[in-house]
């Protein structure tokens, strides 16, 4: 559905061992940020943490986090780590002018930037502390490790997870001329997989943005649907198949279907009336049997409704399109 999934409903899906993807009836802008807020709950290694200047006033510390939901940054110095900044130092604050420098944790404990998460959480225990600095020899910050994200991770075993501990989570762009500011943004917010959100894949305009996208993209993941051959000739990753008749929409199907509770209708009749070709006429009637909606009649070739099952089925939708 177009405007189920934002990041709290991804962020459970992707807690679960799934993935979910975020709408896009949203601006491109708000829906990068949606992506972003899924990425940022856990963290194996936070490998790009939101950081301060030690001469920054202590009221971008406030603002940064009120923006970010970020408790605690590390505090650099010409690149160099030399502090940590947390709700702790900045809960007796009055005066917001004062510099980070002066009020922040010096000489913060740290780690190199191979530790394991085994490892790090004995650091941090033992310290007492819950954010690690990992710097390299030069003192220059590689990453953080919080001891938030180890226990979310303890906690949550089954999660879709990527290279970075980080949850999985997709979104959803259109083929339309602007989709592909979209898409960048969505990839610079850390999107794992693309969804070329379409009912239709044979669509040339879906193929085409797929073959953009690839090129653009070469290691972005790209689901696109329906159409399995089209598409995977365009470089598409996957396809989705969400529906239950591949090659129809609910509008389509429910046509074809009201035109054979009228009467029993031939292979050619179908590609015929409805405009499509022999091969898909074949493959629609074919799935149409599978799923029991219809029926082969032997003797003279012709496909028979199975009335009774097709509606109860699809009672909910019959209504709107007439099948009575």
């Amino acid at each position: 559905m177009d405007t189920v999934t934002t990041a709290p409903l991804a962020i459970s899906i992707a807690l679960q061992g799934g993935l979910g993807i975020i709408h896009k009836n949203m601006s491109p802008e708000a829906q990068a940020e949606e992506v972003r807020k899924v990425k940022r709950w856990q963290s194996g290694i936070v490998s790009d943490p939101v950081t301060l200047d030690a001469d920054e006033p202590v009221l971008h510390a406030f603002e940064m986090r009120a923006r970010t939901k970020v408790s605690g940054f590390p505090v650099l110095s010409k690149g160099k780590v030399v502090g940590m900044l947390t709700s702790r130092d900045l809960r007796t604050i009055t005066d917001t002018s004062v510099k980070v420098k002066d009020v922040m944790t010096k000489k913060p404990i740290t780690a190199g930037p191979k530790i394991s998460l085994a490892k790090a959480k004995e650091i941090l225990n033992t310290n007492r502390i819950e954010k690690l600095p990992l710097v390299d020899a030069n003192g220059t910050l590689k990453g953080l490790v919080t001891m938030t994200d180890i226990l979310k991770r303890e906690s949550n075993p089954n999660a879709s997870l990527d290279k970075n501990g980080q949850l999985l989570v997709g979104a959803a762009a259109s083929t339309s001329a602007d989709s592909l500011e979209r898409i960048k943004l969505l990839v610079e917010a850390g999107v794992d997989l693309l969804v070329i959100d379409t009912a239709h894949g044979h669509h040339i305009g879906v193929r085409n943005m797929v073959k953009t996208v690839r090129k653009k993209y070469p290691k972005l993941t790209i689901c696109a649907g329906n159409g399995v051959r089209t598409l995977a000739d365009s470089l598409a990753d996957s396809e989705r198949v969400g529906e239950k008749l591949k090659l129809l929409g609910n509008e389509r199907l429910f046509k074809i279907m009201k035109s054979i509770f009228a009467k029993p209708i031939s292979l050619a009749e179908l590609a015929s009336e409805f405009g499509i070709s022999m091969s898909n006429a074949y493959k629609i009637l074919s799935k149409l049997v599978e799923e029991r909606y219809i029926y082969k009649n032997e003797e003279d070739q012709k496909y028979v409704a199975n009335k009774e099952h097709f509606l109860n089925v699809h009672l909910s939708l019959q209504l709107k399109y007439l099948i009575v």
